[in-house]
C-alpha cells in the first residue's frame, strides 16, 4: 500500500513541475450538475372521476303503440314524437354516484284501429291521437374504474313515467272529435342496469347505458265523456319488464345519441264498475335520436 501511495505522489509531482515549465495549470474536472429526471407526463383521457357531469338535449323518436287481444290486432299508432329532456351525475362518497334524468315529450301521431263502445263493441276507426307526457328517474351508481380511459357503474333507482293519450284530439286544437277520448297514464318502476364510457382522448368519449324497468305500479284513468260514456273508468294495465339502451358520443361540448325504449303491458282486468272496459295487451317500441350539450 505504501508503494502505491509513493507512487502516485512522485507521478503527480512530476506532472506539476512539468505544466508549471510549460505555463499550463492543472485542474480536477469540473462536478456535472445531477441530471434531473423528467417527470413523467399523466395521462389525461381518464375518465374525470370527482367531476359532475351535465347534459341537456332535444331528441325525436319514431314511436309506435300496438294493441291486441286474443291474438287479433285492435289497433297502431305511428308517428313521430319530440322533446327535451337533462341529466346530471354527481359523486358523492367514493365510489357511489348519483344519477337523476328527466324528459319532456308531445306529438301527434296517426291512429288504426278501433273504438270501444260502453257495450263492448269494436267501430273501425282511423284518426290522430296526440300525446304529452314525462319521465322522471333517480338512481345510485357505483363507478368502477377499469383502466385510465376505461369506466363501468352498475346502478339501481326508481322512475315515474306519465302520459296524456287523446284518442282523436289534436295539441293545435283543444277539441276532440266525435267518438274519442282521453287516457290518463301513470306507470311507477325500479330500474337496474349498467352504464360506462372509454375516453378516446381529453375531449372525446363514448358511452353506453342500458337498463331493464321492473314495474312497481301503473295505473290508467279513461274519460269516454266525449263518446257518450263514463269519465272515471280506472284500469291497472298488467306488469311487464320493459328495456332501455342509448349508445353515444360526446365531442367537446357537443354530444349526440342512439336509443331504443320498449313498454310492455299485459291485459288488464275490467274495471270494477264498468265491467265492459279494460285495457288489452299494449307494446310501445321507440326508436331516437338525442342531441345536445354536455357539460
Amino acid at each position: 500500500m505504501k508503494r502505491s501511495y509513493l507512487s502516485t505522489a512522485i507521478a503527480t509531482l512530476l506532472l506539476s513541475t512539468f505544466a508549471a515549465s510549460a505555463g499550463l495549470t492543472l485542474t480536477a474536472p469540473a462536478e456535472q450538475p445531477p441530471s434531473k429526471t423528467e417527470p413523467r407526463r399523466e395521462q389525461r383521457t381518464q375518465p374525470r372521476s370527482n367531476h359532475v357531469d351535465l347534459r341537456f338535449y332535444g331528441f325525436g323518436e319514431s314511436f309506435e303503440w300496438k294493441e291486441t287481444m286474443d291474438g287479433q290486432r285492435l289497433l297502431k299508432e305511428s308517428g313521430p314524437i319530440f322533446g327535451v329532456g337533462g341529466d346530471i351525475a354527481a359523486p358523492l362518497s367514493d365510489p357511489f354516484w348519483i344519477e337523476a334524468r328527466g324528459e319532456f315529450f308531445l306529438g301527434d301521431v296517426d291512429y288504426d284501429g278501433h273504438i270501444q263502445h260502453e257495450d263492448g263493441r269494436l267501430t273501425p276507426h282511423k284518426s290522430t291521437t296526440s300525446y304529452t307526457g314525462f319521465k322522471l328517474e333517480g338512481d345510485l351508481a357505483i363507478h368502477v374504474p377499469i383502466n385510465r380511459q376505461l369506466y363501468a357503474r352498475p346502478f339501481f333507482g326508481l322512475g315515474f313515467r306519465g302520459w296524456n293519450r287523446t284518442l282523436g284530439g289534436k295539441l293545435s286544437s283543444n277539441a276532440i272529435e266525435e267518438g274519442g277520448y282521453e287516457e290518463r297514464w301513470l306507470l311507477a318502476y325500479a330500474i337496474i342496469g349498467i352504464s360506462g364510457g372509454i375516453a378516446l382522448n381529453e375531449k372525446t368519449t363514448l358511452f353506453i347505458r342500458t337498463e331493464t324497468r321492473l314495474p312497481l305500479n301503473n295505473s290508467e284513468t279513461v274519460d269516454l265523456s266525449n263518446a257518450g260514456g263514463p269519465d272515471d273508468v280506472e284500469i291497472e294495465p298488467g306488469k311487464e319488464a320493459s328495456l332501455y339502451a342509448e349508445a353515444g358520443i360526446i365531442a367537446s361540448r357537443l354530444t349526440a345519441s342512439l336509443f331504443v325504449e320498449t313498454l310492455h303491458f299485459s291485459e288488464s282486468d275490467p274495471d270494477e264498475n264498468y265491467r265492459a272496459f279494460l285495457q288489452p295487451e299494449s307494446d310501445s317500441t321507440m326508436f331516437g335520436l338525442k342531441v345536445g350539450l354536455a357539460f
